[in-house]
């Protein structure tokens, strides 16, 4: 039975207590490569993606002839690794016959220490899962280069991943407590085993950590992807959290330095890397920056109805009126500001990718609204290059500028679609990767390896912490089991667990998680979700993948793409928050449960959300997409959504939901509160089922209508449960199709009730449906949104019936089950993260030692020490006129400031070469000392 619980208990694996590693015991080891992390390569591709290919593009293509994949640094181990897994695609087209694929070392010519000769043509490519071949490794020990031959054929297969695999001895004296220090750490010089000599990396800890091994991590920024060599075991998990809860982030960006003035308020600094066109992001202070766009981003603009009243937005899907979500991060809520039209010379309904071309025409006839002066007399090809970005139906439809005309009063943009564009209702947007609109506080532009950049208070650059993103992930758990990472804090870096096993991830929060411009219709989910990149590689959130991982107490917040990819078995998020995200407004969510694979049985079974709060997700809060096939009703592999809160969501586009399922099946979703908007139009509701999502059990839910951006819109919808999902009888559940029971409906505009009772024939039983006039339920406090039930409620109580497997004896109090989602009597369950949302303080404070200064006989202060980039900031409160000298490791002066009347003071280090230096406040006969690592 399931009882109305205010706590869902989530059910992990046992792990059963054993000793820690003996002498001589050895323990299984592997490494994940995935293709898509080579250095370099030689005549693989990514050939162009056609529609409706049915082809996921998470292979390099078409290897063979001489080919070759390079990844660089692998560490081998010392011989431990004796086997290799190739996973690899090969169908109908291919000819690998007396070919040979190796792994080779330090050069396309290099010793070969395996070889794969057995690689098979099948069907089938599209969707299926990878075939794997295994192949022994010999004479392969300490760091290389890896080469991935292909050779004596033309075109031998595709490639996804390969993995090392083997087993290492170890000793009890493995297990040990290792000491990461950023500020005065060091890898060359330190062991890492005490706090005085600590390690400058977490990779470097991560490299030598045994099971039964921790590290332990000293506050401040850490600009590395950690990727464990060995694993944990059962009873002797490795793991990596922030000591003594210091504030530890790990950073996909690393700092941009040297910065002139080109004109104005744009300056420019050197910037030799890029992680491609529409994936860069720039930071300012912790905080995202705009690429060069028109409109601007005004923080101070509030939308209005009437802006969206011209011709050629009469029809279409898009953001009317964002005032409920106003102040979020992401370009969708803030500033789509104008309309895009279509100019009549392409049809663009055909779901294709063709070209397709937009006209912005000024209309004087509105006279409240001003379409920005530099769409107009531009020269010809003024936004070539440029990317145009506009709401439809759907999704965001995004498409790569070729050219562009433009005369005093319209502006004819022609583009290439970046994602299939399904529909030629126009609708708002923006133009953004233009370097001419560069014009605005707050913006940026690369090129030629040049950051141009407009601080947000159009000063000099130099005065903040400008960083761009450089690497995409900043824990690789890819093939780890038994890892736990605890307390660290993300900043524009992700996680992935691919094939992980019994990870425990608690307490962690990521911030700008994934960043792109663009997005391809083929990651909609299974196999469409792999291109153009692989999920697990940080492009698309944080991945949880294998089976028996949980993600609990943490937050992910603002991503372009999912905050969290949910797939494998048994994995589970819990206790979290997660918002903002899915800012491309395209077919993924807060949290996305998807199949990678769909052939995979053991692919998106077994999956639990609970207790967590969601909300501002584009096109949704949680999507359910090609998931727990092959389960039942009551089978404990079945997907669970529980005791979450689902805020307002999915504001963006005109088919969607807070919780939207397809193509998916066997779902609970219970005890859950559903409040805000979905969508803009009567199609449009709270939880949609697509695609033949089948046999979902619907209940003990509350719904509310919430912020809204379409006063009057529906709850449900009776094409809620009608597609492919009529087969439970109203009198017999869990007998096929869905079934719908103890929810409470408030809100609902549709006085029919089609949006969950009439017109859909399937199980429904002990529901409340009710207008906004509620004063007949008698429930507890409305006007706050609690409907539990009173004494008083007797339309509710005792009205019920029992419902078999699910609401029975001991699920109820008195002669029968209540209607509604809370019993009378039974403690009033809620729903969401128990814990509020805490500010970041970016940069972190420093770690290094804190000394007191005498300032007489009965008092003392604290001096503090920070490390930035380019400075060192120091604070001793009350204390004015003390002298700060900084001395290199000669002893020699290479610095001399004096303490502020406010207590503070700053040493430059810009000019000063890496090392060890050490820092003195010298007063009244009192002194400290640091040491600080400059690097």
């Amino acid at each position: 039975m399931h009882a109305p619980i205010n706590r869902l208990i989530i059910i992990l694996p046992f792990i059963m207590a054993i000793a820690l590693p003996v002498a001589g015991q050895t323990v299984p080891i592997s490494q994940t490569i995935q293709c898509e992390d080579f250095t370099d390569t030689f005549g693989v591709s990514f050939p162009a993606i056609t529609f409706k290919s049915q082809d996921p593009r998470t292979a390099l293509r078409h290897c063979g002839g001489g080919d070759w994949i390079r990844f660089d640094s692998i560490n081998l181990l010392d011989g431990g690794y004796d086997t290799v897994r190739l996973y690899y695609w090969c169908d109908f087209g291919y000819n690998p016959s007396g070919s040979q694929v190796r792994l080779r070392l330090d050069s396309p010519a290099g010793t070969a220490i395996a070889s794969f000769s057995n690689i098979q043509v099948w069907g089938g490519f599209g969707f299926d899962t990878a075939r794997t071949v295994v192949a022994r490794l010999t004479g392969a020990a300490g760091v290389h280069n890896l080469y991935l031959t292909f050779e004596g054929g033309t075109n031998i297969c595709d490639v996804d991943k390969f993995v090392l695999s083997g087993r290492v001895a170890i000793q009890a004296s493995d297990a040990k407590t290792y000491y990461v220090d950023a500020a005065h750490g060091s890898d060359a010089s330190n062991d890492g085993l005490s706090l005085d000599h600590a390690f400058g990396t977490i990779r470097k800890a991560a490299s030598i950590m045994k099971p039964g091994s921790s590290c332990k991590i000293r506050a401040g920024i850490y600009r590395e992807t950690v990727k464990p060599l060995y694993t944990g075991l059962a009873g002797a998990p490795m793991s990596f959290e922030a000591y003594n809860g210091e504030n530890v982030v790990i950073s996909g960006a690393d700092p941009v330095t040297g910065w002139t003035q080109l004109s104005g308020s744009i300056f420019k600094a050197p910037m030799r890397w890029s992680i491609g066109k529409y994936f860069n992001q720039v930071l300012v202070d912790g905080k995202m920056a705009w690429v060069a766009r028109t409109p601007n981003v005004e923080d101070t603009y509030v939308p209005d109805p009437g802006d969206w009243n011209l011709p050629w937005c009469s029809g279409a899907a898009g953001v009317y009126d964002t005032r409920p979500w106003r102040g979020k991060t992401d370009p969708i809520t803030i500033a789509s500001k104008i309309c895009i039209g279509d100019n009549g010379t392409n049809s663009r309904r055909d779901g294709n990718f063709g070209a397709f071309d937009m006209a912005i025409t000024q209309n004087s006839a509105q006279g409240n609204y001003s379409i920005p002066s530099v769409f107009f007399n531009r020269p010809a090809n003024f936004f070539a290059g440029g990317l145009v970005s506009l709401h439809n139906y759907h999704w965001s439809d995004i498409g790569e500028i070729t050219s562009s005309t433009s005369t005093a009063s319209k502006t004819i943009i022609n583009a290439m679609a970046w994602n299939s564009v399904v529909t030629d209702f126009n609708g708002p947007g923006w133009i953004s990767h233009v370097f001419g609109l560069l014009d605005s506080p707050n913006e940026w532009f690369l090129r030629n390896d040049t950051l141009y950049l407009w601080a947000p208070d159009g000063g000099d650059p130099s005065h903040h912490l400008v960083e761009a993103k450089r690497r995409t992930l900043g824990f690789d758990l890819r093939g780890k089991q038994y890892v736990t990472v605890k307390g660290l804090r993300f900043l524009a870096a992700s996680m992935t667990l691919a094939e992980a096993s019994n990870c425990v991830i608690d307490g962690c929060h990521f911030k700008y998680v994934s960043h792109a411009d663009v997005y391809d219709w083929y990651e909609t989910g299974a196999g469409y979700y792999q291109c153009p990149f692989d999920p697990t590689t940080g492009y698309a959130g944080v991945y949880i993948g294998g089976h028996d991982n949980i993600f609990k107490n943490g937050s992910v917040t603002v991503s372009a793409r999912s905050g969290i990819v949910l797939s494998g078995k048994n994995n589970t998020v819990t206790n979290s928050i997660i918002r903002d995200c899915d800012y491309t407004v395209s077919y993924q969510a807060g949290i996305l449960i998807t199949k990678r694979y769909v052939n995979d049985p053991n692919e998106a079974i077994g999956l639990t959300i609970s207790h967590t709060t969601l909300a501002c997700c584009a096109r949704g809060n949680v999507q359910i997409a090609w998931a727990a096939h092959g389960t039942s009703s009551m089978d404990p592999n079945r997907l669970r959504v529980m005791y979450n809160d689902f805020g307002p969501a999915a504001f963006t586009t005109l088919e969607t939901a807070s919780l939207a399922c397809q193509a998916s099946r066997f779902a609970e979703v219970g005890y859950n509160w559903f409040h805000g908007t979905a969508g803009l139009t009567s199609y449009d509701f709270m939880t949609e089922y697509d695609f033949g999502a089948q046999h979902y059990t619907v209940h003990h839910n509350v719904f509310w209508q919430g912020p809204s951006i379409v006063p009057g819109y529906k709850v449900g919808s009776h094409w809620t449960f009608d597609w492919n999902d009529t087969g439970t009888s109203a009198q017999a559940p869990n007998t096929g199709g869905s079934m719908l029971f103890n929810n409470t409906v408030i809100d609902t505009s549709d006085l029919l009730h089609r949006d969950w009772d009439t017109q859909w024939p399937g199980f429904k039983r002990n529901n409340i449906i009710a207008n906004s006039d509620t004063a007949p339920w008698k429930f507890a406090d409305p006007r706050n949104r609690d409907y539990s039930l009173t004494a008083l409620s007797t339309m509710a109580i005792d009205k019920g019936i029992e419902i078999a497997g699910w609401v029975g004896p001991g699920d109820y109090v008195g002669a029968a089950p209540d209607l509604g989602a809370y019993e009378f009597g039974k403690p009033r369950w809620t729903a969401g993260a128990d814990w509020q949302e805490q500010a970041w303080r970016y940069p972190p404070d420093s770690n290094a030692a804190m000394g007191r200064i005498a300032f007489g006989p009965d008092a003392a202060a604290q001096a503090y020490l920070r490390i930035v980039p380019g400075r060192i900031v120091i604070r001793a409160p009350k204390h004015a006129g003390a002298r700060i000298t900084m001395h290199d490791a000669r002893g020699a002066v290479v610095a001399i400031s004096g303490m502020s009347s406010a207590g503070s003071s700053e040493l430059s280090t810009g000019g000063v070469p890496a090392g060890v230096y050490v820092i003195r406040i010298l007063s009244a006969g009192s002194a400290i000392t640091w040491k600080a690592l400059i690097r």
